[in-house]
């Protein structure tokens, strides 16, 4: 659940080109874990979906605010490496 939220978040933040590889790695995980029974594909796809909704509902409620890309030290206000979303 938390590699899907992290990827469909970054989906939504990064340019273009870059906004497909955060969610090609979760899908990499989420078939590795499938082909090694550490899940069912029903979880997978359960928690992509949910996912996708919960990250949906963030973005919208930070809309306005400020958000921006950092290199910079995660600090407490930061959801993300990286990702600061001013509440």
């Amino acid at each position: 659940l938390a590699a899907f939220s992290w990827s469909w978040i970054a989906f939504d933040l990064f340019p273009d080109p870059w906004r497909w590889v955060p969610l090609t790695i979760a899908l990499i995980v989420a078939v590795e874990r499938i082909q090694l029974d550490a899940h069912w594909p029903s979880d997978v796809l359960t928690s992509a979906l949910i996912a996708r909704a919960v990250s949906a509902r963030v973005m919208t409620l930070s809309r306005g605010r400020a958000v921006e890309l950092t290199a910079g030290a995660v600090t407490a206000n930061e959801v993300f490496v990286g990702l600061r979303i001013g509440l």
